[in-house]
């Protein structure tokens, strides 16, 4: 029986990476039962051109938004707005492989009723060690390697997920952050998630090296809520955090490297490279993790 399946993918002022997003999810090879449903909040005047050319195409489904959407809200409209059995969830910031639907095709067939796959880096950022330094700090769990196995959640950037529990779980939580570590954990409640490293995309990464630690110590900042909210440990209140600041960058570096090491030698260079940006941007992280440890609110767009 066939599968219809909806892509999902949020966007706000992201023309620049979108296209490539659009041009990769468009020519996917060995499936043509699935719709594309885009949904933009953007302000910037950019988008018209790609929009215009998305419209030709009979595959594309266009939700505009006069009100700048965060990504969660962005992806909870797109999915109330499909039609399809299986969603799928992709960023404005991503390039699909060509085989990408095709795989979670084969995956959901197979009983991996939620999950998503490995994440690599684009071919012209290989080099780069900002992009690297940003690869190794946010994906390290999800690097294109080893066998299919059970995670408590996979990044919203390439994430599937059957309609009924998607709905069940109650869709994306209205965070700013951590958005797909909170669908995750929901859902592990009841359902597995499965990640599947032949299921790839591509993240195309910050290059500016303000917007790369602004991004990390926001990451880093709603890690701490969803734990906060989650389990309430004592090092978050008080002046735990400050005290254990040390800690939890050390904690997240001896957590990260083993996993690298374990992806074998390509990637050992590749993060020896970008090692003094890592550690900088794990800075801003751990800053992040410590404002989010004394926030009094619960979450905040």
């Amino acid at each position: 029986m066939s599968i219809q399946i909806s892509v999902i993918i949020p966007s706000y002022n992201s023309s620049k990476t979108l296209v490539h997003t659009i041009e990769g999810i468009i020519n996917q090879q060995n499936i043509d039962d699935y719709e594309v449903v885009l949904v933009d909040s953007s302000d910037d005047g950019s988008m018209d051109r790609i929009i215009s050319q998305c419209e030709a195409s009979s595959i594309i489904k266009i939700i505009r938004s006069e009100n700048r959407l965060s990504p969660s809200e962005g992806r909870n409209l797109g999915a109330s707005h499909s039609s399809g059995t299986l969603l799928v969830f992709i960023d404005s910031d991503v390039v699909p492989s060509p085989n990408f639907l095709h795989k979670i095709k084969e995956a959901y067939e197979s009983g991996y009723l939620t999950g998503g796959g490995g994440i690599e880096i684009p071919d012209f950022q290989k080099s780069k060690s900002i992009a690297l330094a940003q690869y190794y700090l946010q994906f390290n769990e999800f690097l294109p390697v080893g066998v299919n196995r059970v995670k408590k959640f996979v990044p919203s950037c390439n994430l599937f997920c059957d309609r009924g529990i998607f709905y069940k779980a109650g869709g994306f939580p209205d965070m700013r952050a951590s958005e797909d570590v909170m669908l995750g954990i929901n859902i592990s409640r009841f359902e597995k998630v499965w990640f599947v490293p032949e299921i790839t995309v591509s993240h195309i990464f910050r290059e500016n090296c303000k917007s790369f630690f602004a991004n990390q110590k926001l990451l880093g900042k709603y890690v701490a809520i969803y734990r906060k909210n989650e389990s309430g440990s004592f090092y978050q209140s008080g002046i735990f955090p400050f005290i254990f600041a040390p800690l939890f960058f050390i904690i997240k570096c001896c957590r990260i490297i083993p996993r690298i090491v374990n992806a074998g030698l390509l990637h050992v260079f590749r993060f020896i490279r970008s090692l003094p940006l890592f550690l900088t941007g794990l800075s801003y992280w751990t800053m992040g993790f410590v404002q989010g440890s004394l926030d009094k609110k619960s979450h905040e767009l």
